[in-house]
């Protein structure tokens, strides 16, 4: 596995070579990742089963797994700045207050450009004439400056668009600024009373550190002590799709906008060109797929459909810890929605299926595959995709292309 094989070059890097128990503390903590075993990565299991404490030792009066985990935070700043070539490697972070480690994957490398070079003269034998002649090159220069920028301009309006950019081409196009429109997530948070007794029970310790709640095998919460936050937070991979997706846009110079799912009118997605970021979290994308081929399930809250072929689903897969181990989500481009206005939607069932399409929409050398498929003309059709994502920790892994539609 390539972040396991990232995991051996970092603890056998030189930033590590001296610490045995910062190696010790990495390999734990991402392979316990890796395993999904998150219930392993609370500091006192830490401290157990890394630095040999007893199980239901003090961790405000010991602090052993704190200062190892900012060591080992600054060891893997070291290891990534340390050399050149360090973004073509899977990145792996320790986020503070957190012992869930993150990896990022490099994103593919870009076509290289061609340059154009040019020369002056490299021998002036007449020094008398050498101002004249310098004036001479400068003129010269210019003038071909103008002619291979005239050429460039030439070549770039005839250059053809790639199949992404014609994917996108209605959006581009269109007079209005873009309009995302990002789901918001259910979340309940603790009572003010309950967090006062937790904490009069547990005080913080010497290090700063974000005061969060840490559970233990049986502990219960009062419903009265569960709180509804409407419209407050928003998931983790339907933000890194807007960020992928504004910025792939603003490249083309398109400008964009972002409500929440709750900020959002049926007057607005008849006035802009919508993209849809969330399923079950953003009633737009569930109102708009509930005719289309492949809709997600509201019932479970868990698959996805096929309407031309009911004994059809694609559902989450969870591993033997009951974490998210396998991924799915759909991509669709509406030209003709019943908004009037061209629609596209990236959705997954879980945060890990949203960022996978999002994406897959974002990138030339990913989008490619959905092409096998495609029929002549796709590219004035409705479009539909089905695909996956394998979980690797808590990240997301590349997309892959499972079904598609084209109408």
């Amino acid at each position: 596995m390539e972040v396991e094989e990232q995991l051996v070059r970092i603890t056998k890097s030189a930033a590590f070579s001296a610490s045995p128990r910062c190696q010790q503390l990495l390999t734990y903590l991402v392979k316990q990742s890796i395993a999904g075993s998150y219930d392993l990565l609370r500091e006192r299991v830490v401290g157990a089963e890394v630095f040999g404490r007893n199980a239901s030792y003090d961790t405000g009066g010991d602090s052993i797994v704190r200062v190892r985990a900012n060591d080992l935070r600054k060891r893997l700043a070291q290891y990534y700045d340390g050399a050149p070539g360090r973004d073509s490697e899977i990145r792996i972070q320790l986020p503070t207050g957190s012992y869930v480690p993150e990896f990022s994957f490099p994103p593919p490398r870009p076509t290289p450009e061609i340059g154009v070079e040019l020369g002056g003269p490299k021998n002036l034998k007449d020094q008398r004439c050498g101002h004249l002649r310098g004036r001479g090159w400068t003129v010269a220069l210019a003038v071909v400056a103008l002619v291979i920028c005239a050429a460039s301009v030439s070549l770039f309006r005839s250059k053809p668009l790639s199949p992404l950019e014609k994917f996108w081409s209605p959006v581009v196009s269109n007079p209005q600024p873009v309009l995302f429109c990002l789901g918001h997530a259910q979340v309940f948070t603790l009572s003010s009373r309950f967090r006062e007794r937790y904490f009069r029970k547990h005080p913080p310790s010497v290090e700063p550190e974000p005061r969060a709640v840490q559970f233990q095998p049986g502990d219960a919460v009062p419903a009265e002590d569960l709180v509804s936050v409407q419209g407050q937070f928003v998931g983790v991979g339907g933000a890194q799709s807007v960020q992928m997706l504004s910025s792939f846009l603003a490249a083309r110079g398109k400008p964009s906008t972002l409500r929440i799912g709750s900020d959002l009118s049926f007057a607005d997605l008849r006035t802009y060109p919508t993209i849809l970021i969330g399923a079950f979290s953003n009633r737009w994308t569930l109102q708009l797929n509930r005719d289309l081929r492949f809709y997600f399930d509201e019932n479970t809250g868990e698959q996805i459909l096929d309407r031309q072929h009911p004994g059809v689903a694609w559902r989450l897969e969870r591993n033997d810890k009951g974490r998210e181990a396998l991924d799915y989500a759909v991509v669709t481009r509406l030209l003709h929605s019943e908004t009037g206005q061209v629609v596209v939607e990236a959705s997954g069932i879980t945060q890990y299926g949203c960022r996978a399409a999002g994406e897959l929409i974002a990138s030339n050398g990913l989008f490619e595959k959905i092409l096998a498929r495609a029929p002549k003309g796709w590219e004035s059709m409705n479009i539909q995709v089905v695909l996956r994502s394998k979980i690797v920790g808590m990240t997301a892994g590349a997309p892959e292309v499972v079904s598609t539609y084209f109408w």
